[in-house]
């Protein structure tokens, strides 16, 4: 296929493409019938490269088996299971294709997701084939991560001479080639083992080796790894705060690398300290949460310790049965893993939660296998055995570092003998030159003689070159002109091709353009019946707000009338009444005579409330956050009050609609006079707050409050939800009795921000 094929091809696809939305259903079969005949010309012109074909399908092979592997890296630290499938899926596809190195990498991968979720066995069969494959390719190098993960499943198992053998084959091809990451993991998981046996010295010499490999490298795996070793270590040694510090530190690193594997690690041995300081409950809560977590990561061999831990939560909490059913589930796992770690500690627990529970038959039998389990001289042989491993390693080490030197020195000591012989040498050579000139010279005639029989045969072999070109160039010729046909006959067809295709894109184009249009002609129109739509709205809601003004204005006319009825005439006349009658108690003392002066003098004093309640003083003309705080100071001086206002933001209150600052002003009053009347308060809070599209208002007082389910509301809550329902917001109150009274109302902005305009 040429290049100009395949450029009108793509061309041709994207016109297709092009087509579906704005052409009708025959031209599109048109389209179509062309593509099918330009499709079948083209595949009759690819057979010739069938084994280029084969070659792509095995790059293609490559690139899907990576990309699994990819997946794989992602999914290692949060989604095992996925993992596993994700490799299960490569692992075919390499093998078909004899991918060896792609295989050793699935076989490593499945060994290290295999041992995380204790499944030792395969783990163990799956890295053995991978060091297989990698020693078949010369690859020993990359053996080192086999042999490590290897060491600590045999390390989960409890088998820690086998473990400390795999660490230290790690170690040893780690160092010859030069691997410092697979140095510091042996370093660290050989720490491991030590800490397990309580030989910390030797803990914290391996954790220090690591930790320097680990600087250099700048590995966050690793740096986790040491600081979770530091803090297992001070664990154990009871310095818990110092435990904590560092766990806090290694989680840290695992929020970094999205690591949950190494997360539930940590909080296991939390949960273990909480144990520690008998904390129960905590620890019971702690161990939950690391129980879901393992579960969700499909972590068995930490499972286990996990249900351990619950078992004696549990039984330290007096909760027998639950103590049971989870060292039950602990003996599930461990057979479906066969990890004998926890397992005479397991029996240990039962048959103590047995025995406290009274079922001492069970707590025989499981003492009987604890017995059985255990076996100290065995372990102590391990112990001792572990320890010679280490220090034969690091003798072998010493010899070798010994036997390298004297290597050197030998080596130098030869290097000089052999200059004493060179110099001998170069003197033997000058002496040997005037005899080897002789025999050049002789060497010479020969090769002159011989130079000449090459030319004879030389010139010979030219004319046959050249009767073979004259051959070739009239094959060349021949198939020239074969080729010319070839091409005139392409460069027609290509031309009537393009030539079709401008005229059906010319086409395409048009029947877009008109379609375009008439889109363009239905949105004007669609346009110009909103406009109208909503020039007639606007013009209601003008009406609609000129009604509510005027409302408001008549509303607010009568109130000052009535005010001022309240004022001069029914204050006057109880003025007039109350001078007679004191003239009256004057001349003479009657008790009964000062009662009455009492109530008219109270009812005078609710007359003038109720009017300048109905018209409030320069309400229109006075700033209304000092409005209201100047109404405040007036109540508190009165009634010895302590009020405590707050007024946020301040100018932008003062500038809400003249009509809100009258209701909210009358809601004010109207709980100031509750307040009074019944609330027998001496404290009263107040808090008026401007949000982006309502206004808050907060009054509470630390009175005798009221039963809101079973008191009747009286005529002020009544007033005061009644203007709240009226501006459109909304009112909560909550009290009860001895504890105050909190009222909260939210108003509206947007219903007013018409009415202001």
């Amino acid at each position: 296929m040429t290049l100009f094929n395949t450029i009108v091809q793509i061309f041709f696809k994207m016109v297709i493409g092009f087509a579906l939305k704005n052409i009708n259903k025959n031209t599109f079969c048109l389209l179509a019938a062309l593509f099918l005949f330009f499709v079948s010309f083209d595949a009759q012109a690819s057979d010739v490269s069938q084994p280029d074909i084969f070659v792509q399908q095995e790059d293609s092979a490559k690139v899907q088996v990576n990309a699994l592997i990819n997946q794989y890296l992602q999914l290692m630290g949060n989604d095992i299971q996925s993992a596993i499938k994700t490799l299960e899926k490569a692992l075919p596809i390499a093998q078909s294709h004899n991918f060896l190195l792609e295989q050793a990498s699935i076989y490593y991968g499945l060994g290290n997701l295999s041992q995380k979720i204790g499944l030792y066995e395969q783990a163990e069969t799956h890295l053995l084939q991978s060091i297989e494959v990698l020693n078949t390719l010369g690859e020993e190098k990359h053996t080192a991560a086999c042999y490590n993960i290897l060491g600590i499943s045999k390390k989960n198992q409890g088998k820690y001479s086998k473990a400390m053998e795999y660490l230290l084959k790690c170690l040893r091809i780690s160092e010859k080639y030069g691997n410092k990451l697979e140095m510091s993991n042996a370093y660290s998981n050989i720490a491991v083992i030590y800490i397990i046996q309580k030989k910390y010295d030797r803990a914290k010499i391996n954790i220090n080796r690591s930790f320097q490999l680990q600087k250099e490298l700048g590995d966050y795996d690793g740096l986790f790894t040491t600081l979770f070793n530091v803090a297992v270590i001070y664990q154990e040694t009871g310095e818990y705060e110092k435990a904590i510090d560092y766990y806090n530190k290694a989680l840290e690193i695992t929020s970094k690398i999205s690591n949950k594997t190494y997360e539930v690690s940590v909080r296991m041995n939390l949960s273990q300290i909480i144990m520690f300081k008998e904390q129960w409950e905590e620890a019971r809560q702690s161990l939950l949460d690391t129980k879901a977590l393992l579960k969700e990561l499909n972590l068995k061999a930490d499972l286990i310790q996990v249900l351990n831990d619950l078992g004696t939560t549990c039984r330290k909490l007096g909760q027998l049965d639950t103590s049971i059913m989870y060292l039950n589930e602990a003996l599930q796992v461990i057979e479906q893993t066969r990890s004998l770690n926890f397992l005479k500690v397991i029996h240990l627990n039962l048959s103590k939660s047995y025995e406290e529970k009274g079922s001492f038959q069970l707590a025989l039998q499981h003492h009987q296998q604890y017995s059985i389990s255990s076996d100290s001289l065995k372990n102590i042989e391990k112990n001792k055995h572990l320890v010679e491993l280490q220090e034969k390693y690091e003798t072998q080490k010493l010899e070798k570092d010994m036997l390298f030197l004297k290597k050197e020195k030998a080596q130098k000591e030869a290097e000089l003998k052999a200059r004493e012989l060179a110099q001998v040498q170069i003197e033997l050579e000058t002496a040997q030159k005037d005899k080897e000139i002789n025999i050049l010279q002789k060497e010479k005639q020969l090769k002159e003689a011989q130079i000449l029989q090459r030319q004879i045969e030389a010139e010979k072999r030219e004319s046959e070159i050249t009767l073979l070109k004259r051959d070739k160039e009239l094959q060349e010729a021949h198939l020239q002109k074969q080729e010319a046909e070839v091409q005139r006959q392409t460069v027609l067809r290509n031309a009537f091709i393009a030539g079709f295709v401008l005229v059906l894109i010319a086409t395409v184009v048009l029947r877009y353009v008109y379609s375009q249009k008439l889109n363009i002609q239905k949105e004007l129109r669609v346009q110009q019946e909103e406009n109208s739509k909503q020039r007639v709205g606007e013009l209601i809601k003008d009406h609609k707000i000129k009604s509510i003004q005027s409302h408001m204005e008549g509303q607010q006319q009568e109130r000052e009338r009535i005010a001022r009825e309240l004022h001069d005439g029914i204050g006057g006349n109880l003025a007039t009444v109350k001078l007679n009658l004191q003239r009256l108690n004057e001349s003479s003392s009657n008790k009964k005579l000062q009662n009455v002066l009492e109530a008219i003098d109270q009812t005078c004093q609710e007359v003038r409330s109720i009017s300048h309640d109905l018209k409030p003083p320069k309400l229109l003309q006075t700033a209304f956050v000092d409005l209201v705080q100047n109404y405040t100071t007036q109540i508190a001086e009165a009634y010895r009050l302590e009020i405590h206002a707050d007024y946020y933001p301040e100018e932008e209150l003062n500038h809400i609609p003249d009509a809100l600052q009258v209701e909210i002003y009358r809601i004010l009053q109207e709980l100031m006079n509750n307040i009074l009347k019944h609330a027998q308060a001496n404290q009263v809070d107040l808090q008026l707050v401007m949000h982006e599209n309502y206004l808050n208002l907060i009054v509470e007082d630390n009175g005798v409050g009221f039963d809101i389910t079973q008191d009747a509301k009286g005529i002020g809550l009544n007033n005061i939800i009644s203007r709240v329902n009226d501006l459109k917001g909304e009112i909560h109150i909550d009290s009860s009795i001895g504890y105050g009274t909190t009222v909260n109302i939210d108003l509206s902005l947007s219903q007013h921000s018409e009415v202001a305009g």
